[in-house]
């Protein structure tokens, strides 16, 4: 099953190096309107490639790349297993802003946060009006939230970490079970934006970040890897 996995991680890759191109030609202004729009066409094409080897990669009935929790057994007692995980492969999910939880606390307004070695090599960090889920990496009982929470402000630390203001209290299953396991993570699942004539507008799947919305056509949604 790995050297499987292993497989279709590299055709992602392949695909996800021939979208960088195309981004790095694409924003380029010597290319014309046209030049830009069949483009931006490729890029969709190859992003719902990403999609298919995520959704429909299996082995032995399990899509690996969506069921990515797994435990081998290596003796005759309980405690003997080996636990992994295969990498989770979603177009909406890569590419987002996440956080490892460092800390947390409770209230109307609760505040989390959150530190990312990436973030130092310019990743994408969490941004005011994102919408954020939590999940944890604690096999073999890893878990993931269905509660998501607007980020109402953003404190940059001076230690690069960021400390997030939410727009709620934390729901218990939140703060007592996904947020005590182990590598528990906050994730970006949508984007808010406000336009001038009132109101706001959800960025579905995964908001701007992710790699389902990679639009260079259009200054908000320019990728900025």
């Amino acid at each position: 099953m790995v050297s499987t996995a292993q497989g279709t991680n590299k055709e992602a890759i392949n695909i996800v190096q021939r979208m960088r191109e195309l981004t790095v030609q694409g924003l380029s202004d010597t290319n014309s309107v046209l030049d830009k729009t069949n483009i931006q066409t490729e890029l969709a094409a190859l992003i719902a490639e990403v999609g298919k080897i995520g959704e429909n990669s299996k082995f032995n009935g399990r899509d690996y790349h969506r069921t990515t929790m797994y435990s081998i057994q290596t003796g005759i007692d309980d405690g003997d297993q080996m636990h992994f995980h295969a990498n989770y492969m979603d177009t909406s999910y890569l590419g987002n802003a996440f956080g490892n939880v460092s800390s947390f606390s409770r209230g109307s307004n609760a505040t989390i946060t959150l530190d990312n070695t990436a973030w130092a090599e310019g990743s994408h960090k969490i941004a005011q009006n994102d919408v954020i889920l939590f999940s944890n990496i604690d096999a073999p009982n890893s878990q993931a939230g269905t509660d998501t929470y607007i980020v109402n402000s953003v404190t940059n630390n001076s230690d690069g970490s960021q400390t997030l203001t939410l727009s709620a209290d934390l729901s218990a299953n939140d703060a007592d079970n996904i947020l005590t396991g182990q590598g528990a993570i906050a994730f970006v699942a949508a984007e808010l934006e406000y336009p001038p004539g009132g109101g706001y507008n959800v960025i579905s799947s995964g908001g701007s970040k992710s790699l389902a919305n990679i639009v260079f056509l259009t200054r908000r949604k320019q990728l900025r890897r």
